[in-house]
């Protein structure tokens, strides 16, 4: 059915666009906060918007070997829900800036952070591009988080850059490159149970305090709703969610497990116990290494581990 496939997850997958998902798009682009939130999405959204665009994707499927504008699809019933893209890639060139869109129902259910990152990995590995960059409206906070969670950096505001509805904007721009893409999955930091680099606090401010008083980390950047903690160069993310997220996360949370490698850990232990934190249990050695769990105040997990000494 589909010429492209990637798996983002067992409930997501990523194809080209068809003619077929017409319908999908008009009806996904009704909500004028995307078109808000978004540079060139035009509203209201028809018709002759929709024929435009696919007939934009026909050209591009004829000349393209490897697709740049994805349709973010429901696994089970291949129903177009969202639309990601690399804008203006040359595939002799080394970046593309990315742009995206999912459907209002599906808000807030993470799948987007999934999906950019599933498809900043494809562009890395099968585009051959070095750089990636994303510009947001410095008001789209949501979207913001999305390219914080996979790990892009913010590089700078672009103050009144974009005139929507006669009024100026600030924009924000980040970026990502390869060698920092791969450096979230690093020894450094190893996380297992996760699709992204992020958990659910239900205080941002006593959970950022803990991870910089208690455990001594940096706190790259903090509101009310979020917080970037800098694990050695890689990117823990605090996500405020509400009662419903941080039920439905419970299961998440006992699966998962953001582990700091050190080099005594014994020593570890004691300094970390001596400043409040709470282990559950003694230090485990093995033949594979020591380790030893702990929670955050949130019950978030996190383990302290020793290689084996060579």
């Amino acid at each position: 059915m589909f010429q492209f496939q990637l798996s983002v997850s067992p409930e997501i997958i990523l194809t080209e666009i068809q003619d077929s998902d017409k319908a999908a798009i008009i009806d996904g682009l009704q909500e004028k906060e995307i078109y808000r939130q978004t540079f060139s999405i035009p509203y209201p959204y028809g018709d002759a918007e929709a024929d435009w665009f696919l007939a934009r994707m026909r050209e591009k499927r004829s000349s393209e070997t490897k697709p740049t504008t994805l349709a973010i699809r429901l696994a089970k019933t291949n129903k177009l829900i969202g639309v990601f893209g690399f804008h203006d890639f040359e595939p002799s060139g080394h970046k593309a800036e990315i742009g995206y869109w999912l459907g209002k129902e599906h808000w807030g259910s993470g799948i987007l952070t999934k999906v950019t990152g599933k498809a900043v990995e494809y562009a890395f590995s099968e585009l051959g591009v070095t750089r990636i960059f994303a510009k947001v409206f410095s008001r789209n906070k949501a979207s913001i988080r999305v390219l914080q969670k996979v790990g892009f950096q913010h590089e700078g505001l672009l103050r009144n850059d974009s005139m929507k509805d006669g009024e100026l904007l600030d924009v924000d721009l980040f970026g990502l490159l390869k060698n920092e893409y791969r450096a979230m999955g690093s020894e450094l930091v190893m996380i297992n149970g996760l699709d992204n680099i992020y958990y659910f606090v239900t205080d941002v401010k006593k959970s950022a305090e803990f991870y910089r008083d208690v455990l001594g980390l940096k706190i790259l950047d903090q509101d009310d709703y979020w917080a970037t903690v800098d694990l050695h160069g890689v990117r823990l993310g605090l996500h405020k969610a509400s009662t419903t997220e941080f039920s439905k996360s419970a299961e998440r949370r006992s699966g998962a497990t953001v582990t700091m490698n050190v080099s005594e850990i014994d020593k570890a232990y004691d300094f970390y116990k001596s400043r409040g934190v709470k282990f559950l249990g003694p230090v485990s050695k093995n033949s594979w290494g020591s380790h030893v769990s702990f929670t955050d105040p949130d019950g978030n997990l996190l383990d302290l581990r020793e290689a084996p000494k060579k």
